[in-house]
């Protein structure tokens, strides 16, 4: 199943889905099995959308650009401190294979729920894939999202400035999840 997220009904939608049709309780959730989620679409309105702030963003940026460990929202930053050195070597396969290569991919180490993240360059956006173990539908997806488009908004700059391309704005982001889940207890919430 394919979810397309575009706004706040749309996620509130999926939510009712799981709580309604999803296989559980195992183990204190009720999850969907290899199901993905789409967006089309900015940063700025995935933020809209999940009422993500400006302080968060920052904050989150802020500590895995500085690598200082931080607990930010649902992260905690020093899982992410390779991002920015990934996301900057990755733009080297740009260099070697050429500008639709399929190979700028980003690997998670195994404990983290985030397994992997392909860019491809397309018709002028960023097509953001990325699979993923496991994900709250409620504590984590909205966040886990915007870190996709926060990623591709990073890779956008990169770009602009090591091969002097224009940055990218535009992001077409597919998730797909092995489990996408709510924990029982925060039906009811």
């Amino acid at each position: 199943m394919n979810y397309n997220i575009q706004s706040k009904k749309d996620y509130d939608s999926l939510i009712e889905r799981i709580k309604k049709e999803a296989n559980g309780p195992i183990n204190g959730t009720y999850e969907f099995c290899g199901v993905s989620c789409e967006f089309k679409g900015t940063t700025d309105q995935i933020k809209e959308i999940f009422e993500i702030s400006d302080e968060f963003e920052y904050n989150f940026v802020q500590a895995i650009s500085m690598f200082k460990k931080k607990q930010i929202g649902p992260y905690i930053t020093e899982k992410y401190f390779h991002i920015i050195p990934s996301i900057k070597e990755a733009i080297k396969q740009f260099k070697i294979d050429c500008f639709e290569t399929r190979r700028c991919v980003i690997d998670f180490p195994e404990e983290h729920c985030f397994r992997s993240i392909q860019f491809l360059l397309r018709d002028n956006t960023i097509n953001v894939v990325c699979f993923m173990r496991s994900c709250d539908a409620i504590k984590n997806l909205p966040k886990d999202m915007w870190l996709c488009s926060k990623m591709a908004d990073i890779l956008s700059f990169y770009i602009n400035k090591t091969l002097g391309l224009h940055p990218y704005k535009y992001q077409k982001i597919k998730m797909m999840f092995g489990s996408l889940h709510v924990y029982a207890k925060d039906l009811n919430e």
